[in-house]
């Protein structure tokens, strides 16, 4: 497990190539949060191929240990969050790449906006660095 979330959990994986990627899986004890997780499939389906997205690569539902289901969402992994830039001490950027940043990162919430969506996270350690 490299992550938790309020609502999720994301773990490094394998594929049959030795391919290394990121499994979130979105545990849904009730309908509401199956609803929810349902939403965040069709929201990376829509938003494929948009800038500042990831590529949601395979997504399926199966039946947890405890009756109920859960969402698991594959993704390519990215191993680094601007939380995690800054906590490692990186620095701060500076004000050129500050502000390519923080338009990318509004470019992407208008096009998530545009399509019918909000985020209701943004956080650094939601912003994930491809470097």
């Amino acid at each position: 497990q490299i992550a938790e979330g309020g609502y999720s959990y994301v773990y490094r994986v394998k594929d049959q190539k030795g391919q290394t990627l990121c499994l979130k899986k979105i545990p849904a004890q009730h309908d509401d949060k199956l609803a929810n997780a349902m939403t965040e499939v069709k929201m990376f389906q829509r938003m494929k191929g948009k800038t500042g997205f990831l590529e949601l690569l395979a997504h399926n539902t199966l039946p947890a240990r405890n009756g109920s289901k859960e969402v698991l969402l594959l993704f390519p992994l990215m191993e680094r969050s601007l939380f995690d830039h800054v906590v490692e001490g990186k620095g701060v950027f500076d004000e050129k790449k500050a502000a390519g940043l923080t338009r990318k990162i509004a470019v992407a919430l208008s096009e998530l906006h545009r399509a019918g969506f909000i985020h209701g996270d943004l956080k650094p350690q939601n912003v994930l660095l491809d470097k």
